[in-house]
């Protein structure tokens, strides 16, 4: 038996066969190579979906082998803010936000911004996957791949992204 997900073919026998799904077929990276600064206000975000704002950190494009896939993304990257403000980022594919976070500091602080996804391919066309930021509640700047909100990213680890295709 090839992989570690499994399917028991027959309790008496105890006989167990690999599962159809589950199963990685391709695995991207991407690093930051900058620094990525929004002061988009994300206040009137309230209540619904996040529109199509802020500004691309990391950016990579995918393309589906099978249109039932699970695409999954993690992201994670030191953040700068620029007051006291809570920042966001968030991960898009095309202009849908597919997931959003948020983190809080105090004038100038740095922190460190991680988050997660998953969805469903939907076809086999190409997907552009965005790790943004999308500035703060208050309309300050916030900074992805910065430590602190002025370093401008010369002592920061920045930031890196991975899609998985996984098999559904």
């Amino acid at each position: 038996m090839s992989g570690i997900i499994g399917q028991n073919t027959g309790r008496s026998t105890g006989l167990i066969k690999a599962a159809e799904g589950g199963k990685v077929k391709q695995i991207i990276t991407a690093q930051a190579s900058g620094v990525a600064t929004d002061n988009t206000n994300f206040s009137a975000q309230d209540g619904g979906t996040i529109g199509d704002i802020g500004t691309s950190f990391i950016s990579q494009a995918i393309t589906p082998t099978n249109a039932s896939s699970i695409i999954v993304v993690n992201a994670s990257s030191s953040v700068g803010l620029e007051s006291n403000a809570l920042c966001g980022w968030a991960i898009y594919a095309g202009s849908t936000c597919k997931a959003f976070n948020t983190g809080n500091g105090y004038n100038v602080d740095g922190d460190g911004a991680a988050i997660h996804c998953a969805f469903a391919a939907g076809g086999t066309s190409s997907i552009t996957i965005q790790f943004r930021t999308i500035g703060s509640y208050i309309g300050s700047n916030a900074r992805l791949g910065a430590m602190k909100a002025g370093d401008g990213g010369a002592t920061a680890p920045l930031g890196q992204m991975t899609i998985m295709e996984v098999l559904n």
